[in-house]
């Protein structure tokens, strides 16, 4: 397994260095300074489509199914696209194809999920706008 993933950088150890490297900076920097990891909220502080399937995903592991899908509703569609992507890997290489195709899919839904819940509920978690942002910083400032 480790070796080809060190075969997809073509045998590069400096590079997969340097990306470890510069992940880590990323998440300690976005951390401390932010409050997040997430880029639309670092740079925008607005939070994105994404946002909360992280904390749907453990909610989900503790059981605690309505408040994972409260957290945010697309998670299960996400699941299943990356099911279909471990299938099409290692089972029926023709399912790559759909996989593309409900990739697509996904993004649009997941966007029109994302507008709902604005609507919604912004201002509540994880909906809430980061007053700490690098658009703030560099063009209020």
């Amino acid at each position: 397994m480790m070796t080809n993933f060190y075969r997809s950088f073509g045998g590069n150890y400096k590079g997969i260095l340097l990306i470890l490297f510069f992940t880590g900076i990323y998440f300690c920097l976005g951390q401390y300074y932010f409050g997040s990891l997430c880029l639309s909220q670092i740079i925008a502080g607005i939070p994105c489509p994404a946002c909360g399937l992280t904390r749907a995903g453990l909610l989900m592991l503790q059981g605690k199914w309505q408040e994972s899908m409260r957290m945010n509703p697309m998670l299960p569609f996400v699941l299943l696209y990356f099911v279909l992507l471990i299938l099409s890997r290692f089972r029926d290489k023709r399912l790559f194809k759909y996989s593309q195709v409900y990739l697509v899919v996904l993004i649009f839904s997941g966007i029109l999920v994302f507008l709902f819940r604005v609507d919604i509920s912004f201002g509540t978690p994880p909906l809430v706008k980061n007053p700490q942002n690098l658009l703030k910083i560099f063009l209020f400032y």
